[in-house]
């Protein structure tokens, strides 16, 4: 009766004798095959097992999120991606489980550093010096531009919330603590497509000279009218990309060396060329061929509930449901039971 009602709720022509009973015969049958499956041990074969366990995680998902909770983070992911932070950083290391006195001798030296930054001394000298990120030697703790999940979640929150030329109190995350100066937040720029003809050069090449003076060259050649498919494919050392124009896949803020992302959007028109451009990698002339802007919410909205379900910010989530649980089912701690049950941990208990 119970799953005969749960199956008709919205059927108008339902709850008839003569529906009833032929639902009853299938039901029976339905019974019977489970029956015989059993008799047979298909219950206890390796794939079946595995079939469904893969249902009985699909049907406990809805029970353990807070949908309130994963809306808000879904839709503050999207809001944080039309705007893009420049910050710089200062790493103070210090072990996820460290004691409560290591945790707050690296606290304390990050709430010093903020102090001297605040008190007039240079930021990047500041990061050169002290900071345990390792890029601090070379790019005095500035990051570039990043947006939504490019940083894990309490840094790239602080940044958000942290106005421009202020620097925000110690961040913990799974690295350590930071402090974090915002340098520039500006609107999104969405992605751009764009093809580039590239010289490689090593750090400290003798021929540097020589591979400048070059990529000057091919510059004059291709702002002059050489065909540019031909200019890429003669001397292009990109060999993924000569033989297709130069072109790259579309990408946004972050997933390109800062040098050639920030050349790339400073193109305004679809062909234009930038100038030479130096990154890590070599020497870029690079041509706009596509852009778009980001897109709607509604577009996004799918890929971005996996996101937050894979990232840090899903912790967020977890305890917001295991708080919900505690209040509903009136939990409380007996102090001597959880004496007793810690009296049996060793060391490995954190």
């Amino acid at each position: 009766v119970y799953v005969y009602k749960k199956n008709n709720t919205n059927n108008d022509s339902a709850f008839t004798k003569s529906d009833v009973d032929d639902y009853l015969e299938l039901y029976k049958k339905f019974k019977l095959k489970i029956a015989e499956a059993k008799s047979q041990g298909l219950d206890s074969t390796k794939e079946f097992i595995k079939e469904f366990n893969t249902y009985k995680e699909q049907l406990k998902k809805p029970y353990l999120t807070e949908t309130k909770v994963a809306e808000k983070l879904v839709r503050e992911a999207y809001d944080r991606y039309k705007t893009e932070v420049n910050a710089s950083h200062i790493l103070i290391k210090v072990d996820e489980n460290a004691s409560p006195q290591d945790t707050l001798l690296a606290y304390n030296k990050a709430l010093e550093l903020k102090q001297k930054a605040n008190n007039g001394e240079s930021f990047e000298i500041l990061a050169k010096q002290y900071s345990e990120d390792p890029s601090a030697q070379r790019n005095g703790g500035n990051l570039g531009y990043f947006t939504s999940f490019q940083m894990v979640y309490p840094f790239e929150t602080a940044a958000y919330e942290t106005n421009v030329g202020e620097i925000s109190d110690p961040v913990r995350t799974r690295f350590g603590y930071h402090i974090i100066k915002v340098v520039d937040k500006r609107p999104a720029q969405g992605s751009v497509t764009v093809s580039h003809l590239m010289l490689r050069m090593k750090p400290g090449s003798a021929d540097s000279a020589a591979i400048q003076n070059k990529i000057f060259e091919l510059h004059e050649q291709a702002i002059g009218g050489a065909n540019w498919e031909q200019l890429v494919e003669q001397f292009s050392e990109d060999v993924n990309s000569k033989t297709k124009g130069g072109k790259l896949p579309p990408f946004k803020v972050g997933q390109m060396p800062y040098s050639f992302q920030e050349a790339s959007f400073a193109l305004e028109d679809i062909g234009s060329i930038s100038d030479p451009v130096k990154t890590p990698y070599g020497w870029h002339i690079i041509r706009l061929e596509d852009y778009a802007s980001i897109d709607s919410y509604e577009k996004m909205e799918a890929s971005l509930k996996s996101r937050v379900k894979r990232d840090s910010r899903a912790e967020i989530n977890r305890q917001a449901l295991i708080n919900r649980l505690k209040e509903e089912n009136d939990f409380n701690w007996v102090d001597q039971n959880k004496a007793l049950v810690l009296s049996y941990a060793d060391s490995s208990l954190t």
